[in-house]
């Protein structure tokens, strides 16, 4: 992993990690969850960093879990002087219930949770808070990132001072962009994010799975997502075309004036009529399969017609996770520099 960074990220401090447990809360009812909590050794913080991390669907690869990438935000982020804070999000790490993906009200609550229970953690081991906040995601976490930078400014939080946000391949348009790009088939992975939502949203807006597979894989996918199988086994399970999970009505529902429940929602949870005040930056790469661009830079227009503080900034001719390796070491340079 290291081996794919463009460039050494210099580390000033050691880094000392801790798992934070809390309680947050989806449609209505308490959920234990837990997330990383990386403190920078042997100095005061300069600020807080929320890493929001991309697709996942096994509780043992959370951040809290000692998932090997996790240990390299932790030590570009707090090996250079922020605290580090890395939410393993409901239904991931220890939280035992099904992960709400791309389900926006449950995201944004877990994520402001975990910073509220890190201060209180930080405060108790001694440490000092620094209210300054900086906010970044890839794939899933950059939606979770701009849901959480517009939550904190339409309704502020204590202690919380939130700085700027970074988006890495940023899939803001779901409804019109994304899923339909995905049903195309263009990834790998194409069938087993379709079928993550689809789990998802069956479950968090009480509708049959069936209103979306056919039935053989409204059968198999609740098994595939039961927080145990990971990305490998999910992928040898589903087809490689992901049409051919769907029924008719369901792919008849993408079409350019169609719509439906699931639709809908899809739109209902992707919010770019919004202008953030804070500077929001939102990384693409033009190689990038799983995530296209024009999700990012369709949803980002959208916020700078409303006025929002936001830019969108090609990476490069690279890929889905060639541009998370590229834009973490000008994140971290970055927000040295505005936490100085």
């Amino acid at each position: 992993m290291l081996a794919r960074l463009p460039a050494h990220i210099p580390v000033d401090n050691g880094v000392d990690t801790y798992r934070v447990t809390y309680w947050t809360e989806h449609l209505g009812h308490a959920e234990i969850a837990s997330g990383l909590l990386a403190l920078p050794a042997g100095r005061e913080a300069r600020g807080v960093v929320t890493w929001l991390g991309g697709t996942n669907p096994t509780r043992m690869e959370a951040p809290a879990e000692s998932a090997p990438y996790a240990a390299l935000i932790a030590a570009a982020f707090a090996g250079n002087g922020f605290t580090l804070l890395a939410p393993d999000y409901v239904g991931l790490g220890l939280s035992r219930t099904y992960h709400p993906y791309f389900y926006e009200p449950t995201t944004v609550t877990s994520v402001i949770d975990m910073i509220r229970a890190a201060r209180v953690a930080t405060e108790g081991m001694g440490g000092r808070w620094d209210s300054r906040v900086y906010v970044i995601g890839f794939s899933e976490g950059a939606f979770a990132a701009t849901a959480v930078h517009r939550s904190l400014e339409s309704t502020p939080e204590p202690f919380v001072d939130l700085v700027e946000s970074v988006g890495i391949g940023a899939p803001l348009d779901l409804a019109d962009v994304a899923v339909p790009y995905a049903l195309e088939g263009h990834s790998t992975a194409s069938s087993m994010y379709l079928a993550y939502l689809a789990h998802a949203y069956s479950r968090v807006y009480a509708k049959p799975l069936t209103d979306l597979l056919r039935p053989d894989f409204a059968t198999l996918v609740p098994a595939l997502f039961d927080g145990e199988h990971d990305v490998d086994a999910i992928e040898a399970a589903l087809p490689r075309d992901p049409r051919t999970m769907f029924n008719q009505d369901a792919l008849a529902a993408f079409r350019p004036e169609a719509s439906s429940w699931f639709r809908d929602a899809l739109r209902a949870n992707a919010h770019t009529d919004w202008s953030p005040r804070a500077p929001l930056r939102l990384y693409y790469g033009d190689s990038d399969i799983d995530v296209p661009a024009e999700a990012t830079i369709r949803g980002a227009r959208r916020m700078r017609e409303h006025g929002g503080n936001v830019e969108w900034i090609d990476a490069g001719p690279y890929g889905h996770n060639e541009v998370m390796f590229r834009t973490v070491p000008r994140a971290v340079a970055w927000f040295k520099e505005l936490g100085r």
